[in-house]
């Protein structure tokens, strides 16, 4: 991925949490959501 794929997908990420309209970004907020359960479970040990 370039540099600007990254940033492109960071603004991705930042949209959908956002608005949760965008289904282009469907698949990273599933990230997202994944890594939050995961800080979650790290946190609940």
């Amino acid at each position: 991925m370039t540099l600007e794929g990254a940033e492109a997908r960071a603004g991705c990420l930042t949209f959908c949490h956002v608005t949760n309209m965008n289904y282009i970004c469907d698949m990273g907020k599933q990230l997202k959501s994944t890594h939050q359960l995961i800080k979650e479970a790290e946190f609940d040990k």
